[in-house]
């Protein structure tokens, strides 16, 4: 009887134990899916979940002032957050620097067709209204970003170049290049992004003028 008795102890113990394990791997699971983890260069934004931001507002005279409101959408940089998926939604936005080129047109102000090149390095800004902002712009779409920089880049560098002569954007070519930089920066981030750089990499025309200018400077040397 006592040997009935030990095995029978031992059956429950048994059994207790398979229980719990199978509880813990349930709970794992359940934490996995319900966990989510934002990297060094990643944002966590969460809908569904209310959360107060600091909004600006405008008064009539042009002045601004600062009010807490709340929003539908959190906003974690670098961490992690329990995220109910029958009730709330997430999103992770990558934070990484894009290399954006472009090539436009532009006319100067001495009627020259110009084709200038540049790159720009762009990034969601990791501030969370930042990435707030361009949640609800871009839903981490690269493509999406890429093109809005490049848009606003083109347009910025057309309406510089029509106040510029062609001798002043060769010798000026770094702050002809701060200057569009200086334009497009506010545009960026009224939808979340940060221009880290942009630089003009080449200037060139079809009909050989620039190539002119050079000319008489080249001959000079040789003589």
């Amino acid at each position: 009887m006592e040997i009935a008795g030990i095995v029978g102890i031992l059956v429950i113990v048994g059994i207790a134990v398979v229980v719990a394990v199978v509880v813990l791997l349930i709970l794992l699971l359940f934490a996995r899916s319900w966990i989510k983890v934002a990297r060094a260069d990643e944002a966590l934004v969460i809908s569904g979940r209310k959360q107060k931001v600091q909004r600006a507002v405008i008064a009539a005279d042009g002045s601004s002032t600062s009010e807490m409101s709340e929003s539908p959408v959190t906003v974690i940089v670098n961490g992690k957050s329990l995220v109910n998926p029958i009730t709330q939604r997430h999103e992770i936005i990558s934070l990484r620097s894009r290399q954006v080129s472009l090539n436009a047109e532009a006319q100067s102000l001495d009627s020259v067709t110009l084709n200038v090149d540049g790159v720009a390095i762009v990034k969601i800004g990791s501030d969370p209204i930042l990435v707030r902002r361009a949640a609800e712009r871009f839903a981490s779409q690269d493509k999406a970003i890429e093109q809005f920089t490049t848009e606003q880049l083109e347009g910025a560098l057309r309406g510089i170049v029509a106040t510029l002569s062609v001798v002043e954007l060769m010798r000026e070519r770094k702050k002809f290049s701060d200057q569009i930089a200086a334009d497009v920066s506010q545009e960026l981030a009224e939808q979340g992004l940060i221009l880290d750089s942009f630089q003009i990499k080449g200037i060139t025309d079809k009909v050989g003028y620039i190539q002119s200018l050079g000319a008489p400077e080249i001959q000079a040397k040789r003589q």
